[in-house]
């Protein structure tokens, strides 16, 4: 279930015929959306960040997306619609999110060098078995790579299918987030996650 809340009167009425196909739920009172929460696998937050850090402290399995002018303070890896946006640019995000969870990061696979776990979200190195643990994009691009192995991806479409970016736009979020990721993995990532003419690839990954 998409969970939505938002205590904006002018916004709601909106919000609810976004989400009403994608059988989704707006809420405006905190009560309600406690209630709620457990049962919601992807949950939308409008404006209010002390509710927002209060459900991701809850260390809860659901995808946040936190709708504002700024990311809430100390999560630069969550997802974020920046204020103001189109709405046809919300509505692609959160069918992109729900997509993501409707499938679930629940595979796992081996390397000869690394383990990846997508449920507990961790990458483990064979060989000195060191685990680090991913945050939920780094833990979206393995898998997004994972399920696309056969093909170099290009940037583009990591953009748009992880971050929800349109064509065109200049951001180098993508290298970042790779950066942080190859970071993790330490000198093994040199045979794991490639860059191969402008675009990524896993590879191997035994079958």
């Amino acid at each position: 279930m998409l969970l939505l809340f938002c205590q904006n009167p002018l916004l709601k009425q909106t919000f609810q015929d976004i989400v009403k196909p994608l059988n989704g739920l707006v809420v405006e009172n905190e009560k309600d959306f406690w209630e709620k929460l457990p049962e919601a696998k992807l949950v939308a937050i409008d404006e209010n960040e002390k509710l927002f850090l209060a459900a991701k402290e809850k260390n809860l399995t659901q995808t946040f997306l936190f709708l504002g002018q700024n990311k809430p303070s100390g999560n630069d890896d969550v997802h974020f619609l920046k204020k103001p946006f189109p709405i046809l640019q919300l509505v692609h995000l959160l069918s992109l999110l729900l997509a993501f969870v409707r499938r679930g990061l629940t595979l796992s696979f081996e390397t000869a060098d690394f383990r990846f776990n997508g449920t507990n979200r961790t990458l483990t190195n064979i060989q000195n078995k060191t685990e680090v643990h991913l945050t939920e994009k780094e833990t979206e691009l393995i898998q997004y790579l994972f399920d696309n192995r056969h093909r170099i991806v290009p940037k583009e479409e990591l953009l748009e299918q992880i971050f929800g970016y349109r064509e065109g736009v200049e951001t180098h979020t993508l290298e970042t987030h790779i950066y942080k990721l190859r970071q993790k993995m330490g000198s093994a990532n040199e045979t794991f996650l490639l860059t191969i003419d402008g675009g990524y690839q896993l590879q191997g990954i035994l079958e």
